[in-house]
């Protein structure tokens, strides 16, 4: 009977062993799928559409822009874009050494995330100043601002 017994415990751990080793999975690739997807949009671009004016400034009187700058952005439409660009710039008489004078830029959306319209539009208005003191020399003078937009 010892012999039975014995018989019958090792034919149980030996099929016990079988059934658990079928469960792990040993020495077995198990694989699943991952899925991937990708919006491609269009590229953004930005272009000056109006460019901004001062007009005629009595000599070192403060002055705001006559017509404002606007920068007309396009891209996805729909799509959220931050427009940006530094809160002064300079302009300058070309050739005249100390004729540069400094212009403080405006815009309520200044970095600000903003939404393109349904044809994938934006046109970003910018205002500018010269304080009082700031035209020390008579002339033409001129200069730009690098304004820069990216997707939200």
């Amino acid at each position: 009977m010892k012999k039975t017994l014995l018989g019958l415990f090792l034919g149980l751990s030996v099929m016990s062993m079988a059934a658990n080793s079928n469960n792990v999975n040993v020495g077995v690739d198990v694989s699943g799928d991952l899925n991937i997807n990708a919006n491609v949009i269009a590229p953004l671009e930005i272009v000056e559409e109006q460019a901004m004016e001062f007009g005629n400034i009595v000599l070192g009187d403060k002055a705001d822009s006559t017509t404002p700058g606007k920068m007309k952005v396009t891209g996805a439409p729909g799509n959220s874009v931050t427009v940006s660009f530094p809160a002064t710039t300079t302009i300058s008489r070309a050739g005249v050494d100390g004729s540069t004078a400094t212009v403080n830029l405006e815009s309520s959306t200044n970095g600000v995330a903003q939404t393109l319209d349904d044809e994938g539009h934006l046109t970003e208005v910018i205002n500018g100043t010269i304080a009082k003191g700031q035209t020390t020399k008579t002339g033409k003078h001129t200069g730009t601002v690098t304004v820069s937009v990216r997707y939200n």
